[in-house]
């Protein structure tokens, strides 16, 4: 009985250990942007970036998030799959 309790109360646990990382990793994607818009004028001025330019800059860092985050979402979905496996095979 004991440990049905506690594996629930780590379940609860978790659930916000993952809310809080999502909430990091949403913020952390937020203030990159905001900085990169900020930055926009000193880098234009000091490089002597075009509106063009600038675009190609902001267009690479998304392109690397996005690619980031396909290889990340691919290795933490395995992970989880086999997580819930071993969680599984444990309980039968």
């Amino acid at each position: 009985m004991q440990s049905s309790v506690t594996g629930r109360w780590f379940a609860g646990q978790f659930q916000w250990i993952k809310c809080g990382l999502l909430f990091l990793g949403m913020t952390k994607n937020y203030m990159d942007r905001q900085v990169t818009g900020v930055l926009k004028g000193m880098l234009q001025h000091e490089f002597v970036w075009s509106e063009i330019d600038y675009s190609n800059l902001v267009f690479a860092f998304q392109a690397a998030y996005a690619i980031g985050m396909l290889a990340v979402g691919r290795r933490t979905l395995r992970y989880w799959i086999a997580l819930a496996e071993a969680t599984r095979s444990h309980r039968a």
